[in-house]
């Protein structure tokens, strides 16, 4: 059953869904980082870590797909910590 999961969510992130799960874990990202004030310091290490996931990836296989989800998981850290700042200015 476990490697059921495990490959769904391979295919989702790494594979045909590539860009399907990014969309999801950036609205996920976005809102949770959005709706809730400390939000932001739980998502960035995982943005983060996928980031460096798709980067060692892309060492690996050589693929082109992993180097765009690096660097949309990249792009993602830069706007959460802009976004940090922002609101941290913002209250202040």
């Amino acid at each position: 059953m476990l490697g059921i999961v495990d490959q769904a969510f391979e295919s989702l992130f790494f594979g045909s869904g590539m860009i399907l799960g990014l969309l999801l874990i950036i609205i996920l990202v976005l809102s949770i980082a959005s709706k809730w004030k400390w939000g932001n310091i739980f998502v960035l290490p995982i943005i983060i870590l996928m980031a460096m996931e798709y980067a060692s990836r892309l060492n690996q296989t050589g693929e082109y797909k992993h180097f765009w989800g690096m660097i949309i998981c990249f792009l993602v850290t830069i706007f959460i910590v802009c976004y940090t700042v922002y609101s941290a200015v913002k209250h202040d």
